[in-house]
């Protein structure tokens, strides 16, 4: 269809010294078109206008009022005319809204004439745009993901069909090229846009906690202690805030919360965790010992035969089962001869269980030797 199938003939009659124009309208073609439409007004004007003067087509409101008219279209000329106007969508033919002629020089104000024509707004999808989410972004409108201003009430369809939720979960969801569908009125034609999708995992520092180590343990990797989903490449900081290897030296580093960090890829934030350690000091139960003992020489403090610096606060045990042990201290009397093991053992709380074990070889009843006194030389 031509556009001056859509032409408003619209005749204007100047006489001199009137300032109101008599427009008549030949009758425009009932139609119904998608959008905003250029189509041409045919002005025709019965007396000639002076030079310069400037012909505009106005559109009033959708009420029919001139209160605030909108131009859509002017010609400079001194007679009849054809000119080029823009007509907004949404114009809805026959409801009272109305356009109309004036002149500049002399000014003269045509008739209003009610449109017969249905300008319809087309849909608006948006604009097609790719958008990165992060796994853990929770559950997102689709339509918040689309450039442009689209309008809602359309349908989406993703990789594996429709989404009637509209809705899109990055965890469970697959990426890839989702499409939004708005009906539209006829004429127009529905509109579609495209949206891609990508989703970025995001990272997984592990799952911190505490701990307590023993200073006389060996080197070990902080890594191991934060579950088997940790991701490798992230960064360990030291109490302080200082880079370290992530590598921990009982009795070296320094006890305290050391913070994994697993750097995130865009939109996703960065990961981190805290493992705190604290040390519990390394105990001795001292030397492995033998002494011989009578039963004449009373109770034996085992205690004081242990060699080195063995820690207080351990229990002995009475290897042999001879009944006769107290705390400390094992009561000879009764026992036959024989050799007899007593096992001191000290820690286990954070630390491995320390023991050294006093051997007592028992003579039976013997006489204490007189004490003498070294010469003094």
């Amino acid at each position: 269809m031509s556009l001056r199938s859509f032409t408003a003939l619209i005749g204007v009659t100047a006489l001199v010294n009137v300032t109101v124009a008599q427009l008549t309208v030949v009758p425009m073609t009932t139609v119904t078109v998608c959008g905003g439409p250029t189509l041409t007004v045919d002005v025709t004007a019965t007396t000639t206008y002076n030079a310069g003067n400037v012909l505009s087509v106005q559109l009033s409101d959708a009420g029919g009022s001139f209160a605030a008219p909108t131009s859509i279209g002017s010609a400079v000329a001194v007679g009849s005319v054809s000119i080029s106007c823009t007509f907004p969508p949404g114009i809805v033919g026959g409801s009272g809204q109305a356009i109309r002629v004036v002149s500049s020089d002399p000014v003269e104000i045509g008739d209003a004439y009610v449109l017969p024509i249905t300008t319809v707004v087309p849909p608006n999808a948006g604009l097609t745009s790719t958008t990165t989410v992060c796994s853990t972004s929770g559950s997102l409108d689709l339509l918040d993901l689309l450039s442009g201003t689209p309008n809602s009430g359309g349908s989406w369809s993703g990789p594996v069909g429709p989404v009637a939720s509209g809705l899109f979960d990055p965890s469970t969801d697959p990426a890839g090229l989702y499409t939004y569908v708005v009906p539209a009125t006829p004429p127009c034609l529905l509109a579609t846009a495209s949206l891609f999708l990508v989703v970025n995992s995001a990272p997984v520092a592990g799952t911190g906690g505490t701990m307590e180590v023993c200073s006389g343990s060996p080197p070990f990797n902080m890594l191991a202690l934060l579950g088997p989903d940790t991701q490798f490449g992230g960064m360990w900081t030291s109490p302080d805030g200082a880079a370290m290897s992530g590598i921990y030296q009982p009795g070296v580093s320094t006890p305290g919360c050391y913070t994994y960090t697993v750097p995130g890829t865009s939109p996703c934030a960065n990961a981190s965790v805290a493992l705190c350690i604290a040390e519990v000091a390394s105990l001795s139960a001292g030397s492995n010992a033998s002494v011989n003992w009578c039963q004449s020489f009373g109770p034996l403090d085992l205690m004081a035969e242990l060699g080195g610096s063995p820690a207080a606060g351990g229990t002995w045990t009475d290897d042999d089962a001879t009944g006769q042990l107290s705390g400390a201290f094992w009561d000879p009397t009764g026992m036959p001869s024989g050799t007899y093991a007593f096992t001191y053992s000290v820690g286990g709380i954070g630390c491995p269980v320390a023991t050294a074990t006093v051997s007592v070889v028992h003579s039976g009843i013997c006489v204490v030797p007189p004490q003498t006194t070294d010469p003094v030389e």
